[in-house]
């Protein structure tokens, strides 16, 4: 027994070095890019530090400074007391939480393919280009909510569903578009026939405000957390963004028209993305919801949303991107639609870093990407997943 033990030993040891050795490597690369000042730092991440400095550290989330939730601006406050260089916090911050939510898509991958060396889709998915780019040469915080997301979605795949919802709200704590994952959560019960345990959903709300309570142990008010997030909604004033999806193809297809029946077409948009929802939670119901395929409808849910909800921009579609690098790891059919997809993503990040707005033409990516995304539906409805026939309805709560 002793001798089985010392090459088991030797095996976890190899994986510990092997996942340090990657990590190290990754961090370095990214280090790189610590220097760059990306847009977004120089016109708002740079003066919100600043003025919560001039306005007292943890003495400022009186204030909103910003548009970003008080949980962001709490790490803001705290990063008033080091005393590093703020564009290195800011990157420091989002790289750490690459960290932590490639550990849990490797997780989640693992749990769906034991037999895949875990350390396969760690690299993988620490290695994206999307990943890289935004947190060590954009400097934005998406990191931060999509780990929070992966282990929601590591709880909810195993049943334990308060839990899920609790992580689930701190994912959207921090950030608005979290709330896009919330469909996915809907199905997961109706396709579970868990109908006693709606009330649930309860704890989503709860953690946000509970994340908020630095906020109105300043003297907030208790209305915060939705005026922040109502003022984001109106941010944008435009069909969409830097990103290829089909309201960007009407915006560039059809100029004239958009601008002429703006609000009419934002409120179809919307009305039309709930019924591709429901149109195809209503026929996957009927499936088994197996691990691939709870990980599929992820992805398709999510990416549902930004391919035809209005105002969406480039960074929406981040968590989309790691979640395509994960499916393509669990079925090889996939491979294509993941390269395609994260290029194009990719390509929309260098093209606002670069300020190359006038060099890349949206309106060709646009269109492939809304047929790579016809492409994913079609294999998330029609995929047999032989490979995996034991079903996940069944409930257990914690």
């Amino acid at each position: 027994m002793v001798q089985l033990e010392k090459p088991k030993q030797k095996w976890v040891w190899s994986q510990v070095l092997g996942l340090i050795a990657i990590t190290v490597a990754l961090v370095a690369f990214r280090l790189t890019l610590f220097n760059v000042q990306s847009g977004d730092y120089l016109e708002y991440l740079r003066d919100w530090y600043e003025r919560i400095r001039s306005l007292g550290g943890l003495a400022a989330l009186h204030h909103q400074v910003g548009n970003y939730a008080v949980p962001y601006q709490f790490l803001i406050a705290l990063f008033t007391y080091l005393p590093l260089r703020n564009l290195y916090l800011y990157k420091a911050l989002s790289v750490t939480f690459d960290i932590v939510f490639a550990v849990y898509s490797a997780k989640l991958i693992h749990r769906v393919k034991p037999k895949l060396n875990f350390l396969v889709p760690y690299t993988l998915i620490l290695a994206l280009p999307t990943v890289i780019l935004n947190s060590s040469a954009w400097g934005q915080a998406d990191s931060i909510y999509t780990a929070w997301l992966m282990v929601a979605l590591w709880y909810l795949m195993n049943h334990q569903n308060n839990r899920a919802l609790i992580f689930f709200g701190v994912a959207l704590a921090f950030k608005l578009q979290a709330i896009l994952l919330l469909p996915f959560f809907f199905y997961v019960y109706w396709a579970r026939r868990d109908y006693r345990h709606w009330y649930q959903f309860g704890w989503i709300p709860v953690t946000v405000y509970a994340m908020n309570l630095p906020g109105f142990l300043a003297g907030r008010s208790l209305l915060t957390p939705l005026t922040i997030y109502a003022g984001q909604t109106s941010d944008y004033k435009e069909l969409a963004l830097n990103i290829a999806n089909f309201p960007k193809f009407l915006q560039l297809a059809f100029p004239t028209a958009v601008l002429d029946h703006y609000e009419l077409l934002k409120r179809g948009l919307m009305v039309l993305t709930c019924l591709i929802l429901l149109a195809g939670f209503w026929y996957l119901r009927r499936l088994d919801l197996t691990p691939q395929r709870f990980m599929m409808v992820a992805t398709w849910s999510f990416w549902t949303c930004t391919m035809f909800l209005p105002s969406m921009h480039d960074r929406y579609s981040y968590f989309v991107m790691v979640m395509l690098a994960i499916v393509a790891l669990l079925d090889r059919r996939m491979i294509g639609v993941a390269l395609v997809s994260i290029g194009i993503s990719t390509v929309l990040y260098l093209r606002y870093l670069l300020n190359a707005d006038a060099a890349i033409n949206l309106w060709p990516l646009a269109i492939i990407q809304i047929i790579n995304y016809c492409g994913f539906t079609a294999g998330t409805f029609l995929h047999p997943q032989p490979e995996y026939l034991h079903s996940f309805r069944s409930i257990t709560t914690d």
